[in-house]
């Protein structure tokens, strides 16, 4: 049997021992509990600062006042997250990227700025919480700022006025080219810009006008229209006769006969052109295909710049005739007016044709011009500076020009 004194003892263990279990257990049970309850983790009041959530911090010296606990400058103040720990707070610094995640009822964090010093230099922190809150950079913003003043391009075929002091401008235009085939190719074969204006119905006019066009010169259509008198302007001419849809087939026939021409100007037409019912159509067509119109002026009652002016369309008008007169002396004193023309009105239109003595004195007179302060250019660039300008009268009388 167990004496008294034994029982004692072993109860004593007993307790001892059951004590040491139950505290094991108990301790067990809460650090489980700890564990999976995990840390207080801040509400967004208490990321921004809010003073009804924080925790009262210890007393402790005094010292400069510290942002709230638990604010981001807090955090920022005490040092991330060991700042975090130190006042009763848990904060987790985000990388940058995360922080475009941010709820879109968080507060924007307005900037830091201190008086009497610069404000400090922008955290890597606050750029991304900057950004987060729609936050544009300087230099996006420059890119997309307005003030480049949006301007119109410049009108099509428009030159501006001949500025003061500029040289005179002299067009040389040679029509009826490409029937007399061997001078037509002499005078393409001239070394200087002429504006050469081909007959549709010209013998390989195509090719013609191709290899004139590569020597450097600008090329025109010359359209047979009706003279006055019985001279033949020849095949598909456009007359007064014709009712509106022959008129029309004629024109198309002649504006195809060829490509690579800048504009129009009439051959013959001293009756046609005096004709508005019928100029009129003719003028429309050619400022549809966005060409120029050069009268000719065979006749001074021509309609050609009031039709033209009606239509809006690029126009000008011959000034001077070279060799309706074709002795040499003649033509030379024609030449002459055409600079006087050129030196009165800042430039001159004048139109010859390829013959012998025409060419002859081109090629003695064009190398002087430069010498003499003329410029000499292809006709379009005259039309395009007369198209804002006042009509330029011409030299020589209607009755000099021929039908």
């Amino acid at each position: 049997m167990v004496s008294k004194s034994g029982k004692e003892k072993g109860l004593r263990r007993f307790r001892h021992w059951h004590g040491a279990i139950i505290a094991l257990i108990v301790g067990a049970a809460l650090g489980a509990a700890a564990a999976l309850i995990g840390p207080h983790q801040p509400e967004p009041a208490d990321m921004a600062g809010s003073s009804a959530s924080q925790p009262q911090a210890a007393a402790a010296p005094e010292a400069d006042p510290a942002p709230p606990s638990g604010s981001v400058a807090g955090m920022m103040a005490s040092g991330g997250e060991e700042g975090a720990e130190a006042t009763g707070a848990t904060f987790v610094v985000p990388e940058a990227p995360q922080m475009s995640a941010l709820p879109a009822s968080a507060p924007p964090v307005a900037p830091v700025t201190t008086t009497g010093t610069a404000a400090p230099a922008p955290t890597a922190l606050a750029s991304a919480q900057a950004e987060a809150n729609g936050a544009a950079e300087p230099e996006m913003e420059e890119k997309l700022a307005p003030g480049l003043a949006v301007t119109e391009p410049p009108a099509a075929n428009h030159l501006p006025p001949l500025p003061p002091g500029a040289h005179p401008r002299i067009a040389v235009i040679i029509d009826d080219m490409g029937v007399d085939y061997k001078r037509s190719q002499l005078m393409a074969a001239l070394h200087w810009p002429l504006t050469l204006s081909y007959l549709p119905y010209a013998t390989r006019v195509s090719d013609q006008t191709r290899s004139a066009a590569a020597n450097g010169h600008e090329i025109m259509l010359h359209l047979p229209t009706q003279p006055l008198g019985p001279a033949n302007p020849g095949p598909n001419a456009l007359t007064v006769s014709l009712s509106p849809q022959v008129l029309h087939e004629k024109l198309l026939a002649n504006l195809d006969a060829f490509s690579g021409y800048v504009g129009v100007n009439n051959h013959m037409g001293s009756r046609f052109t005096a004709d508005s019912a019928h100029m009129a159509p003719v003028l429309e067509e050619v400022a549809r295909r966005g060409l120029f119109f050069i009268d000719s002026k065979t006749i001074g009652n021509s309609v050609g710049r009031k039709v033209a002016e009606r239509i809006g369309m690029m126009f000008a008008e011959r000034d001077v005739f070279i060799d309706d007169d074709m002795s040499p002396a003649k033509v030379e004193g024609q030449l002459a007016i055409i600079e006087r023309v050129a030196r009165k009105y800042g430039s001159a239109i004048a139109i010859g044709h390829p013959h012998d003595v025409t060419r002859e004195a081109l090629e003695a007179w064009l190398p002087t011009l430069k010498g003499k302060g003329f410029e000499l250019v292809p006709a379009s660039v005259i039309v395009q500076m007369r198209s804002h300008q006042p009509a330029q009268l011409s030299e020589v009388s209607a009755k000099q020009r021929g039908g």
